[in-house]
């Protein structure tokens, strides 16, 4: 199973990519998206959703986890 994580925010959001089979993880890709704290929220979500679809069209993940 293929899980994305995502810890959240609206100018830095880490987000990183992990296989699971039972116990055993396997780190596959990690990284941050970012916006500029000078934009309107309205267009730093968007921004933030946008590179969110690009990971799951490219990762492919089963699963999403999101950290509160």
């Amino acid at each position: 199973m293929r899980v994305l994580g995502i810890d959240p925010g609206t100018i830095h959001m880490g987000v990183g990519i992990v296989d699971c089979h039972g116990d055993d993880l396997t780190y596959i890709a990690s990284g941050t998206l970012i916006s500029r704290s000078g934009v309107p929220i309205p267009r730093r979500l968007a921004t933030m959703f946008e590179g969110l679809e690009s990971l799951v069209a490219e990762w492919k993940p089963d699963e999403v986890a999101i950290e509160q």
